[in-house]
């Protein structure tokens, strides 16, 4: 147990039509120092698609690839360990809420087509990635 468990913890409440039970939901978080956002459950699951649970199916590609090559992890270190970590949430909840979610498919695919093109692009272009990144990094922070 700890006392500030949720403090500053984001909740997203997904209203019904009752908004005096929604009201009670989010002030009962709110009351454990939490930050509430209310979110159609439409967006929610779009947006989990995104941040939860393609980083889930991805870690677990990874980890596939990384396991089938036997060289691969003798040279593994701490960015490994960093990125397969989410694969070794438990199954029986991740894989069973992920795979439930109709966002996934289409995010996986677009994932695939960004993975591709810039494939592509590395092949014609070494400094494609510094570039790539680059223009991530100043995008998420």
């Amino acid at each position: 147990s700890q006392a500030d468990l949720f403090e500053d913890a984001r909740v997203v409440i997904c209203p019904e039509d009752d908004e005096d039970a929604t009201a009670r939901v989010e002030a009962l978080w709110q009351s454990l120092g939490a930050r509430t956002e209310r979110m159609r459950a439409h967006e929610h699951d779009r947006s989990v698609a995104t941040t939860s649970h393609l980083p889930y199916v991805v870690a677990l590609s990874l980890a596939e690839l990384g396991t089938a090559d036997p060289d691969a992890l003798r040279a593994a270190g701490p960015q490994w360990n960093d990125v397969t970590k989410r694969a070794s949430f438990d199954p029986q909840v991740m894989a069973a809420v992920s795979g439930k979610n109709g966002y996934l498919p289409d995010r996986l695919r677009e994932l695939s087509a960004r993975l591709l093109d810039l494939a592509e692009t590395l092949e014609r272009d070494d400094e494609a990635l510094h570039r790539f990144a680059a223009n991530v990094s100043e995008k998420i922070r």
